[in-house]
């Protein structure tokens, strides 16, 4: 009976154990072609987990990240791949049809991995560098699985990696399931140009991945400049070599000589060819230029994904014409004006027909002429010695007296400010405002570009706007203090400016907070899109700032353009203390003897002509 029970039991078992062999060999089949047997296969699949979680520990702690971004093809997931997502990390899973952008969504501390099977998978690629926009300068490790040809792989994968401007790439070939996946790598090396270097583990001195830009090997860096002083100055030194200063352009000039880079220009440089910022930003968005030694105004957030970090924050501001001193013929028109005139030929005419009435109703003396002009009157007005009427009446002594004090008053007021503006000049009205500017006959002169940029912002005035797309021409204007018009120039050009007239006994130019059309410009460098050279940039400018080279640029640009003559110490006008007059000066004096003596010929002519006619009739 019990021999019947082992029959029966040992049949079941046998077969369970088949069909568990069975299962085995079929789910290795479907996992590879050429599949182990099913105890090599468990055992490739610890070896590979080890593997892969090794190499991803030794990349933490290089430098630590929070996330892993795994691009992979849906269509080619194998064993391989599969022990890669079991690792115990945050993932996110990327395939060709799945593009977003990375940097809205998760933190840039990632690691890529990018796995690739037989050959170079173009549309991954294409997609794994559109989800790093932005952040394009993070750690890819490319793992390339049953590569034949492996030089044309590598070909094809530098090509893409220059292409996206992926500068942190390691690439790995796997073929066998041995620790061999940890000894020997390929690096990418962006400088002087993409090429793969081969690593070996074994090599402990080296890191997985390097900062590059630190020495970028002489590689060649495109540039061009604007020629604004005072943020670039090319010159010919009293040696006959040619010079670059500039707080811009000695800052690119510090890029390439501290991290080992060869500047070449776009095109040759001519001395004092002055070309607009947005000129040289187009050549960069155009991909022609690597790093101008030109900044650009950044307003729109979007903007800033492609720039360095601020350079500059600067204003931008209207400059006037400051308020100059009346001159001696204006003088004379603010003595000789309105009032002066008004208050004498109302005294005159009062007091010479008070006169005449008193005249008249005491003594019957009826003379219509003296009615409106009283020889006896006007000079009294005047300050002047006059003929007194000999008369007993007390109210005609009483108006010689009031006209006594009047005549003393009018005198002592109009030496008083005779004297005070002979010695020391007034002003004329200065402009502060833009309303100032519209009511005034000053034209402003503003380069078309600038003009672009603004929009709106000088809709009030537009009436008084001159535009100029000659920028050489402008700039010659304007650093000449041609006062004739009044200009636009940001913080950097005003320093310059207000610089040099501090030297000068009179301003030329003023600006006021009215007149500033910008409150805050903030400066930065205009890159290229996904620019490999950002992240030097930005450390740089730090660097800059922090040991305050800007500040020392600047006075070296200064003191360059001075030694040039570009810049004139000497002032235009200097004060004179002692002035000899000319007879353009005494204009109004001139004008009142004319019409005086022309009134008086003209009365004498009408007198005459009345006398005629009254001896005619007689």
């Amino acid at each position: 009976m019990c021999f019947q029970s082992w029959s029966f039991y040992l049949p079941i078992k046998m077969c369970r154990r088949y069909l568990a062999y069975a299962g085995l060999l079929i789910c290795c089949l479907v996992e590879e072609h050429q599949a182990p047997t099913p105890k090599s296969s468990i055992f490739a699949s610890e070896i590979r987990r080890n593997i892969f979680q090794k190499w991803l520990q030794h990349l933490h702690e290089e430098r630590s990240y929070d996330t892993i971004l795994i691009a992979y093809n849906d269509t080619r997931v194998d064993s391989r791949l599969q022990s890669l997502l079991q690792y115990a990390w945050p993932k996110v899973l990327l395939t060709p049809g799945q593009r977003f952008d990375y940097k809205e969504r998760y933190n840039s501390e990632i690691l890529v991995i990018i796995t690739m099977s037989n050959k170079i998978d173009e549309p991954l690629m294409e997609a794994t560098a559109g989800t790093l926009n932005f952040v394009r300068g993070a750690r890819v490790l490319m793992l390339a699985l049953n590569i034949k040809d492996e030089e044309s792989f590598k070909n094809a994968s530098k090509a893409l990696c220059q292409k996206y401007k992926m500068t942190n790439v390691l690439l790995k070939f796997h073929h066998k399931l041995t620790e061999e996946l940890l000894s020997d790598y390929y690096q990418l090396k962006p400088y002087p140009q993409y090429h793969w270097l081969m690593q070996t583990i074994e090599q402990k001195s080296e890191v997985y991945f390097p900062v590059h830009w630190r020495n970028m090997q002489k590689g060649i860096v495109v540039t061009q400049t604007d020629q604004v002083s005072p943020r670039s100055l090319f010159f010919l030194d009293s040696q006959g070599n040619w010079k670059m200063n500039g707080y811009v352009a000695r800052f690119v000039l510090l890029f390439a000589e501290h991290f080992n880079a060869t500047l070449q220009w776009y095109k040759p440089l001519k001395v004092g060819e002055v070309i607009h910022f947005m000129l040289v930003n187009k050549l960069v968005d155009d991909n022609l230029v690597d790093i101008p030694m030109a900044l650009m105004i950044s307003e729109a957030s979007s903007e800033w994904a492609y720039r360095s970090y601020v350079y500059q924050i600067e204003d931008g501001r209207l400059l006037v014409p400051c308020a100059q001193q009346f001159s001696l013929k204006e003088v004379f028109s603010v003595l000789l004006d309105v009032r002066f005139f008004g208050l004498v030929i109302f005294c005159t005419v009062f007091f010479s027909l008070l006169h005449s009435l008193i005249d008249y109703m005491f003594d019957g003396i009826r003379q219509p002429v003296n009615a409106l002009l009283s020889d006896r009157v006007f000079p009294a007005v005047l300050g002047l010695s006059f003929v007194a009427r000999n008369a007993p009446w007390r109210v005609l002594k009483l108006v010689y007296i009031i006209l006594s004090f009047l005549g003393i008053n009018t005198t002592c007021q109009f030496s008083a400010t005779m004297n005070s503006l002979f010695t020391s000049h007034p002003y004329h009205r200065q402009i502060e405002t833009l309303a100032d500017i519209r009511d005034s006959p000053l034209k402003i002169n503003i380069l078309k570009g600038d003009l672009n940029l603004m929009g709106g912002t000088l809709l009030d005035i537009f009436r008084s706007l001159i535009t100029t797309e000659n920028v050489t021409h402008y700039a010659e204007m304007r650093d000449s203090f041609n006062a004739s018009t009044g200009y636009y120039a940001n913080l950097g050009s005003w320093r310059l400016l207000n610089l040099k007239q501090q030297l000068f006994t009179q301003k030329v130019y003023c600006s006021y907070d009215n007149l500033t059309v910008f409150r805050i410009m903030p400066w930065t460098f205009q890159l290229q899109q996904h620019s490999q050279y950002k992240e030097a940039m930005d450390y740089l400018i730090h660097q800059v700032h922090a040991m305050g080279l800007v500040d020392a640029w600047y006075a070296s640009t200064f003191s360059d353009l001075v030694k040039l003559k570009q810049i004139s110490l000497l002032d235009p006008n200097p004060r004179q203390d002692v002035k000899p007059m000319t007879a353009g000066d005494l204009y109004w004096a001139w004008l009142i003897l004319v019409m005086g003596m022309s009134i008086s010929g003209m009365v004498f002519i009408a007198e005459r002509w009345y006398y005629q006619q009254i001896r005619y009739l007689e």
